[in-house]
């Protein structure tokens, strides 16, 4: 026998028609974003690995500076367990736009292209660029672009398999489809461009296969290792090589100035010896002439003395004292006088004193001659070299003359020391005053050092030097990895906010259900008396929700295999350069989008229906539905005016619906939020961008040295580099050091010497401030970190930026004490050679980010905020129709008291807004909140480069607007229900 609970199941649905229409809406959109979006990412999944094989995509690639030997290649080949393929390009901006359009081979052997519309390139003038790039600028297949000043026929549009996404730099916080591109040209068209910015790129295949991005991780570490080794080998050989040759250059050129000093010198020591010689004849004869007077006076005083000293003693008898005589003499002379007088009286023969006794007794009180007596023009030293022969010879000893060594102290430094002019040995200017230090530490008898090993590094020549500017193996690679993760993530995040809408739609099943048993409690009680079990009754009322699933689930399947299929892929093929794919149906869309949310729907409603009919059948006659029979309702005050009381008294009866339904609104008011706010916040991020950007123009150079220069006043040199950041749970960031000028007018701050400031994005994302340090490293280098001290926060939001003292940049990083990379200016410097400019950076260059993002998720973001305006509607429509439907007979009775339905829908209305603007309320706490978890706890991990959070009140008043006219809406279509309920329905279901 047929049941005959079966025939209320379409009275039920036609009764609640419009409440299940809602819900069948709501249900067939979720469903077919769940099964369109699965079926699409699936699809693009499969074609994405497969590309891998069918294109030959590469396991990774190195950027050397200059072309890669024969033999270091195959050595590098050999040891690393890898073969190399040439992947040399260059970049070039085209002078329609200013893009920047990276142009490789045509190739067939490792990372071919994807030909999607048009032909290959084949003549010199062809180039085929990359789809998404050419959608994003309006460029069709025959137009032209022009590089380096040639005009280039666009044949088609291709995808790379090593650029799905289009990251110029891995590097880079967002790919830019906007200002960059990929491109082909055949060999003879490569080679036709001429261009400057080639970029020595070598891509690798490992010899051995591997599994997972484990194993690719550990052959990529064992290909760094053997990486470093052999160019730390090769660099090594060619740098000793050159210290020999610059060793024994130094030597021979020491060798040579110490001739030439030595000759010099010794030319210096024979001219003071003439002078020498000179001075000492005419010093001798003054001298001379000044002994011979003195000898002269005490000769005739002698001769006096003796006369007189003869007269006294032959008239006295006695021997006379010596100062008995008239004449003033001396011992010695008197001695003389006595010995000669007695050897006269005796009749003997005296023998006089020699003159040499006469000079030696009488030579210290003989005045020398002065030195300004001399004809001769002589120095002190030359004059005592005088005096101390002279009087030697004099004297009648031996003089040995001054050593060398006086010589050395006394006129070295009068000697001209040669010129790098006079040494045959080329030296600059540095190696040159090497050898004069090492010759002046000698000569003072001191030890001389050698200048630290970092002053010789602008004496190598580093033509030959090979260095990696780049490394990076595919599983790092966000060019390839970017776009299957976003894909990947995308899918399981609107799974998980579809089933997450489908709980809710499901406990609104669930708060009907209930509904619907307190309201035919007497029907439920007669049947449970007639014999119905409760399954029976279980799997009645749950027939309507498992239908109205089921049906959605159909509907929405077909909806989602076929337009939001191609909607969800036109979206990643919008974003990503992603290669031809074909559709595959697979079953994990139906188990996603059709078992899952069946199973969810069955649970909750089971779950319900199962704790609601476990009460005896005569409590459902009774219409006591109260689990605890002591339970009572809330007592309200009577001081409360009546229509606050009754709203109030509405919101308590109704309360597990309205609990719903603020969870509704928190959902749907984050989806608006969410679209709406990131147009904004880019739009907010593009002027912070243009607001803290340092100068209107930042040139770059290639070179400082060799370069012209400016005479534009607004120009401020610095210095800038990029260096890896790594902290535990962040992707590895690159850093921008900036070496600043003192007194900077574009950088207005005060850094400590010998410290940094970091920007505000480091900070913010990195939780660093003053006081802390920062470790940064110097890519693929081994032993090369910088530890510097963090001394403030400056306020840059544009990037990840450390900035210090030029001189102190110059110190850090080994360059030389005037290094520079380029100039800040807020004038373009038209001064400069074009030739000697590597790239000018401006404000655009800076807003690609926000730009990127707009493009790209525009369309997105907009879907989402409808679809949460759209959420919002449904949801408070059920909820709004099933608490006038349970209150039908109060409503009913209120009219029997005279109120009017104006009155009447404004009591249940007023309770409902209520609800709605403490929902409204409650979501603003929670969307800043949920949103600065998701950015700092998520977002910045995810990403490198930093992103500030900006919420924009408009934002906020978008959402509340949105809601409270959704809400309007609702209250219009509710008021109209309660002007339809008759005032019959006061007398039903009373008992």
């Amino acid at each position: 026998m047929r049941d005959p609970l079966i025939k209320r199941i379409p009275r039920e649905l036609a009764k609640d028609a419009s409440k299940y229409i809602a819900i069948f809406i709501m249900m067939v959109l979720l469903i077919s974003m769940c099964s369109g979006m699965r079926v699409g990412n699936e699809s693009l999944k499969a074609a994405y690995y497969e590309s891998f094989e069918l294109y030959n995509l590469e396991d990774g690639h190195i950027t050397f500076d200059k072309a890669l030997p024969d033999t270091l290649r195959s050595e590098l080949e050999e040891k690393g367990g890898v073969t190399l393929f040439d992947s040399i390009y260059f970049d070039e901006a085209t002078a329609e736009t200013g893009a920047d359009i990276r142009v490789y081979r045509l190739s067939d052997t490792l990372n071919n292209p994807c030909l999607l519309s048009g032909d290959f390139p084949a003549a010199d003038n062809e180039i085929a660029i990359d789809r998404v790039f050419a959608k994003n600028n309006d460029i069709n297949v025959g137009d032209s672009i022009t590089l380096c000043g040639k005009a280039l026929k666009i044949t088609g549009f291709i995808a790379l398999p090593n650029y799905s996404t289009l990251f110029e730099k891995n590097t880079d916080p967002m790919f830019d489809s906007i200002n960059f591109s990929v491109a082909v040209m055949t060999d003879s068209g490569y080679e036709s461009i001429g261009s400057r910015n080639i970029s020595y790129n070598y891509a690798w295949k490992y010899n051995t296969s591997y599994s997972d991005d484990i194993e690719a991780a550990e052959l990529s570490d064992k290909l760094t290792d053997v990486l470093e080794d052999v160019l730390t080998d090769y660099d090594e050989a060619i740098v000793e090589e050159q210290v020999n040759e610059l060793t024994d250059r130094l030597e021979a050129a020491s060798e040579e100035y110490g001739d030439i000093l030595g000759d010099a010198f010794e030319e210096k020591v024979n001219e003071i010896t003439d002078t020498i010689t000179e001075g000492a004849e005419e010093y001798g004869k003054l001298y001379q002439a000044s002994i011979e007077k003195k000898l002269t006076e005490i000769s005739e005083n002698a001769q006096k003395g003796a006369e007189e000293y003869a007269a006294l003693y032959m008239a006295t008898g006695e021997k006379p004292k010596k100062s008995d005589l008239s004449v003033n003499v001396d011992d010695f002379t008197f001695g003389i006088i006595e010995n000669t007088v007695a050897a006269m009286l005796s009749g003997e023969e005296y023998t006089a004193h020699s003159e040499q006794d006469f000079i030696n007794e009488y030579i210290d009180s003989v005045p020398k001659p002065a030195k300004d007596e001399l004809t001769v023009d002589v120095d002190d030293f030359m004059f005592g070299v005088i005096e101390d022969s002279v009087e030697a010879a004099v004297r009648g000893e031996e003089y040995g003359g001054p050593s060398e060594d006086d010589f050395k102290d006394a006129y070295i430094d009068t000697v001209p020391r040669p010129k790098k002019e006079d040494i045959s040995v080329p030296l600059d200017d540095f190696l040159f005053g090497i050898i004069e230090d090492a010759v002046d530490a000698e000569l003072n008898g001191e030890d001389y050092e050698m200048p630290e090993d970092e002053a010789f590094e602008d004496e190598i020549d580093k033509t030959d030097i090979i260095s990696v500017d780049d490394y990076l193996p595919r599983y790092l690679n966000q060019g390839v990895t970017f776009s299957i993760d976003d894909i990947g993530g995308d899918e399981a995040g609107t799974m998980v906010m579809c089933y997450m809408m489908i709980a809710v739609i499901a406990f609104i099943f669930a708060v009907t259900i209930s509904n619907t048993i307190v309201s035919e409690a007497g029907v439920i009680g007669t049947l449970r008396a007639s014999g119905y079990t409760k399954g029976e009754l279980v799997r009645h009322y749950m027939a309507v929700p498992i239908i109205v699933t089921l049906i959605s689930a159909v509907v929405g399947n077909i909806i989602g295999y076929t337009v939001l299929k191609d909607f969800c892929v036109n979206l990643y093929l919008g974003s990503y350069s992603l290669t031809t794919y074909k559709t595959l149906w697979n079953a994990s869309a139906f188990l996603v989008s059709t078992v899952g949310p069946m199973i969810l729907m069955l649970v909750i409603n089971l779950f319900v229906l199962i704790s609601k009919l476990k009460l005896s059948p005569l409590k459902f006659l009774r219409h006591d539905l109260k689990k605890n029979s002591n339970k009572k309702a809330v007592r309200l005050n009577t001081k409360i005016p009546f229509k606050t009381r009754f709203s109030l008294r509405i919101i308590l009866t109704n309360l597990p619906g309205y609990i719903v339904m603020i969870i509704g609104i928190l959902f749907g008011s984050v989806l608006i939020s969410f679209g709406d706010m990131f147009p904004r916040m880019l739009d907010d991020y593009k002027d912070m961008i243009v607001e803290d950007i340092i100068s209107n123009y930042q040139y770059i150079l290639y070179d400082s040295e060799e370069a012209q220069g400016t005479a534009d006043e607004s120009a401020e040199k610095f210095a800038m580099s990029s260096y890896d950041f790594s902290k535990e749970g962040f992707l590895t960031d690159s850093i921008s050091v900036y070496g600043i000028e003192k007194d900077s007018r574009y950088v207005p701050a005060e850094i400590p010497e010998g410290k940094v400031l970091i920007s505000t994005g480091i900070s913010k994302k990195f939780g660093l401030n003053a006081g802390d340090t920062i470790e940064l490293d110097e890519k693929y280098k081994r032993d090369s970190s910088y530890i510097l001290e963090i001394g403030g926060v400056y306020d840059y939001n544009s990037s990840l930026a450390v900035f210090m003292d030029l001189d102190d940049y110059n110190r850090t990083f080994g360059e030389k004490s005037d290094y520079f990379t380029g100039y800040f200016s807020d004038n373009e410097l038209t001064d400069l050679d074009p030739d000697d400019v590597a790239a000018v950076m401006t404000a655009s260059d800076y807003t690609k980010l926000s730009d990127q993002l707009m493009v790209s998720m525009g369309s997105m973001m907009d879907l989402i905020r409808w679809f949460g305006a759209l959420f919002f509607i449904i949801v408070m429509y059920i909820l709004c129709k099933q608490i006038i439907d349970r209150n039908f007979q109060s409503i009913a009775i209120t009219k029997i008291l005279g109120f009017r339905n104006k009155e009447i829908g404004g009591l249940y209305i007023v309770s409902t807004a209520v609800v709605v603007v403490i929902g409204l309320a409650l979501a603003v706490p929670f969307i800043d909140i949920l949103m600065r978890v998701v950015f700092e706890k998520y977002l910045y991990t995810m990403m490198a480069g930093y992103f500030p959070y900006i919420m924009s009140p408009m934002t906020y008043v978008v959402m509340i607007v949105t809601g409270l006219a959704c809400f309007a809406i609702v209250a219009v279509l509710q008021m109209r229900k309660v002007s339809r309920v008759s005032k019959s329905e006061a007398l039903k279901n009373v008992e």
